[in-house]
């Protein structure tokens, strides 16, 4: 017993000072200046997100949010936002990253993997999806953002590969930068709708992979169910083939087997199966 609350003290003094840690990886008011800290840093916690995010936190608690700190920056009229999201782990932050990505933002070499747009870099590093954002155009806050987020990165010091599971999306043809890992049913909704069902039944630790292909002018979305069991992988199989139904429009092309194709107003549709995976391509609109 007296072991187990030596234990339980340490865990809490390591808590602790794990809170400390997440404010001490934003920028100091010394690092920032010329651009000044404008309140005190705000540590989100639990569903605190929801107060934070409107409307957007479900998805980051599918992924594996644990907490995230935000602070201000100004100069002049101008400021900027630095918020740093902790997940449960690399894959997670890796995976918030790439579901927050869209096709055409410029990468960003920061972290372990980073994109901007004229107002915000956002990046990944081992557990932390980093965003910085202004509120201003023009060369001074673009400059500001990439200092601090520079900062952040060296802040957070360590660093972690992308998810090894990746490597099942073909890199033939692929769009780059338009790779996804999706942890859970909003992520793929936000991405396929087939009458609002759960598609690939998803629980943990499934995993959906998604990537976009051009070939001759046509573009293609792939979608990599991936499951433990191979078991999983055939039912989920026979619960697509049922989505693809006349009462919805589509048609059977060719002889019922696998794969199969469907066809529904100019496009297409392909599932298969191979082992513990499910692959289903969609015609792009």
């Amino acid at each position: 017993m007296r072991w187990l609350c030596v234990l339980l003290c340490l865990a809490l003094v390591a808590g602790a000072a794990q809170l400390r840690d997440i404010r001490g990886l934003l920028p100091t008011a010394e690092a920032a200046r010329p651009w000044a800290v404008s309140d005190d840093p705000v540590v989100y916690k639990g569903e605190d997100l929801y107060r934070f995010i409107d409307g957007g936190a479900d998805v980051y608690f599918e992924y594996g949010f644990t907490r995230a700190v935000s602070a201000e920056y100004a100069r002049g009229g101008d400021s900027l936002t630095c918020t740093i999201y902790e997940m449960v782990d690399a894959e997670a932050a890796f995976g918030i990253f790439s579901y927050s990505r869209s096709r055409g933002n410029r990468p960003r070499s920061v972290g372990d993997g980073g994109f901007e747009t004229d107002l915000r870099i956002a990046f990944w590093q081992d557990r932390y999806l980093v965003i910085v954002e202004s509120f201003a155009s023009g060369d001074e806050p673009a400059r500001a953002l990439a200092f601090l987020a520079a900062v952040v990165s060296r802040n957070i010091g360590a660093h972690a590969a992308a998810p090894p599971l990746l490597g099942r999306l073909p890199h033939r043809r692929l769009i780059g930068g338009t790779e996804k890992l999706l942890r859970g049913p909003l992520a793929v909704g936000s991405l396929l709708y087939l009458g609002g069902a759960d598609v690939f039944q998803l629980e943990k630790p499934d995993r959906v992979l998604y990537g976009e292909y051009e070939s001759s002018g046509s573009r293609m979305k792939l979608f990599v169910a991936v499951y433990r069991e191979g078991e999983k992988a055939a039912r989920v199989d026979a619960h697509v083939r049922t989505l693809f139904n006349p009462e919805r429009g589509y048609r059977a092309l060719g002889e019922p087997g696998t794969p199969a194709v469907w066809v529904k107003e100019g496009r297409y549709a392909g599932l298969g199966r191979e082992e513990e995976s499910v692959f289903l391509v969609i015609d792009a609109a």
